[in-house]
């Protein structure tokens, strides 16, 4: 539209006000993207409702003491890697302790579809 008046009012300065509008625009754009995208690109975690409702998941079952430490980050939209520390009741052995990461596991999975990697560490 603006070539149209550009050559109907014989205005060639109404090129370069083209110009400098669409590259106004292309900022204005990449402003947003960047604004969206940040969070996702510095390797944004879970939030904080998620998070304790994750540790309360854990502590149900009969095996954890508490859940000491979690975190976690988006390795894309849809898509999150979880580590879990966790203090496991004194008394349990290797085959008890692996048993109960393995029913964390499905049931941390089976609540949040969007995580995909669950790694447990028993302190």
């Amino acid at each position: 539209m603006i070539t149209w008046l550009n050559h109907s009012l014989k205005i060639p300065e109404l090129d370069g006000l083209a110009s400098v509008i669409v590259g106004l625009l292309l900022v204005f754009v990449s402003f947003i993207l960047a604004r969206e995208s940040r969070s996702l690109l510095m390797g944004e975690g879970i939030a904080p409702e998620t998070r304790k409702k994750i540790a309360e998941l854990a502590e149900k079952d009969f095996t954890v003491v508490k859940t000491k430490n979690i975190l976690s980050t988006y390795q894309s939209p849809e898509e999150v890697v979880l580590m879990l520390i966790i203090d496991f009741e004194d008394d349990l052995d290797t085959e008890e302790i692996t048993e109960a990461i393995r029913r964390i596991r499905i049931d941390i999975k089976n609540e949040f579809k969007l995580v995909h990697y669950v790694i447990i560490q028993p302190e």
